[in-house]
């Protein structure tokens, strides 16, 4: 994990990972859980 920025007004978070990094929904979906949040949807964007 690079950066996380979080926008509480619009309900999202963004998380950069490094291109070589595999992304795993579970993981990301734990990390929100355990902060007391509920992860509702994951859009993967390749950015280069």
């Amino acid at each position: 994990m690079k950066k996380i920025d979080v926008d509480l007004n619009k309900g999202k978070v963004l998380i950069a990972y490094s291109n070589d990094k595999s992304i795993e929904y579970s993981e990301i979906e734990q990390k929100i859980l355990s902060n007391g949040q509920n992860a509702t949807g994951l859009k993967v964007i390749n950015i280069n």
